[in-house]
């Protein structure tokens, strides 16, 4: 019901409004203060400002000139409210963010049925769902993508037994699930599959008939996917276990798991520092020179987006420092190589990179 609620009052505050007047081109910098969920050993950073500020830092040098404006846009049902008035405040050209999926299919709904020119730039946004909006570009690989590499990564030989846990009531967790089954199918490869709601996360073992699997999936975010390999140990103990981008650049729920040194799992990340490329190379060092700290995912995507806005769709240059190397720019997402990680004495460690 509040779900219900809250949409009901976006789409009456928007679509009361008159159409704006045109003014000078604007690009909304979207950023969350209180997120705790991007922290470092050095304590909480807010990764995604930084980005965004060492992007500025970088079109100013080019002396190219833009109009911006920082939006503090708080916690996840309130920045989604905050968004949505701001689009009837503010004549954005430009959004950089929101960071959830389920956020930019409902701001590009509106953004769609109140004809507002505003285009959605998403670092880190992933649903396939997306890709019907013309007015958002993705710069992460969406699901099916992301199934894609994960299955190939997996090298699944004849006769090994695969087990996919499939948590229902996260919409994330269910979309890539379904993506990873696809895929195996087209493989001709045989799994089976559990579905698992958040209050089972303790105990999936009793729905997975109690049987170790030589590879396990697990898409889900990080503190799922930690508590689901728990609940599966010690049976599946000497099983390979394979995550998506939820798993986080850092690893933080994996790495504190008791048994983490004992732990085979190989997962999908966006972004990691130790990425082999010069463009990554120089991202690394200018980040490190002005922060001291290395960046992560969300600061080197939304690094990114900034950049890619401003060179690609307000300049008509063409932006080709992406960090992971050389990628393919479709209508309205890029499709790019995506760094394996693993555990080694449990800390994360860079494996390669993997593409299509």
């Amino acid at each position: 019901m509040k779900m219900v609620n809250l949409l009901l009052s976006m789409l009456v505050l928007l679509l009361a409004l008159d159409a704006f007047s045109s003014g000078r081109q604007t690009v909304g910098l979207l950023y969350n203060s209180k997120d705790d969920s991007i922290s470092t050993s050095n304590g909480v950073e807010n990764h995604v400002k930084k980005g965004i500020e060492l992007a500025l830092k970088d079109i100013s040098k080019k002396k190219v000139e833009i109009n911006t404006e920082w939006v503090d846009v708080g916690e996840t049902a309130e920045s989604t409210l905050k968004i949505a008035g701001l689009l009837a405040t503010k004549n954005f050209d430009f959004i950089i963010g929101p960071s959830s999926s389920f956020q930019v299919q409902i701001l590009a709904q509106l953004i769609k049925d109140k004809k507002l020119k505003t285009k959605i730039i998403s670092p880190t946004a992933t649903s396939d769902e997306l890709l019907k909006f013309d007015n958002v570009f993705l710069i992460s690989n969406v699901n099916s993508v992301q199934a894609k590499l994960i299955v190939k990564e997996a090298d699944i030989k004849d006769k090994q037994t695969v087990l996919v846990v499939n948590i229902k009531d996260c919409t994330y967790c269910s979309n890539l699930a379904q993506f990873i089954e696809s895929e195996l199918t087209k493989a001709k490869l045989t799994y089976k599959s559990i579905e698992l709601f958040e209050s089972d996360l303790a105990n999936p073992i009793k729905y997975a008939a109690r049987k170790s699997y030589d590879h396990i999936f697990i898409p889900a975010l990080e503190g799922q996917t930690a508590e689901v390999i728990r609940s599966l140990w010690p049976e599946n103990a000497s099983a390979s276990y394979w995550g998506c981008d939820g798993v986080g650049t850092l690893g933080r729920f994996i790495t504190q798991l008791p048994f983490a040194k004992k732990l085979k799992i190989n997962w999908l990340s966006h972004y990691h520092k130790d990425i082999v490329h010069e463009n990554n190379e120089a991202f690394v060092k200018e980040y490190y020179q002005k922060y001291q700290i290395f960046p992560i995912d969300t600061s080197a995507f939304n690094y990114e987006a900034v950049l890619f806005a401003t060179m690609n769709l307000i300049l008509d240059r063409k932006y080709n420092k992406f960090v992971t190397g050389e990628v393919t720019v479709s209508k309205n997402t890029i499709i790019r190589k995506m760094p394996v990680l693993f555990l080694s004495d449990a800390e994360v460690k860079f494996k390669h990179l993997v593409g299509l």
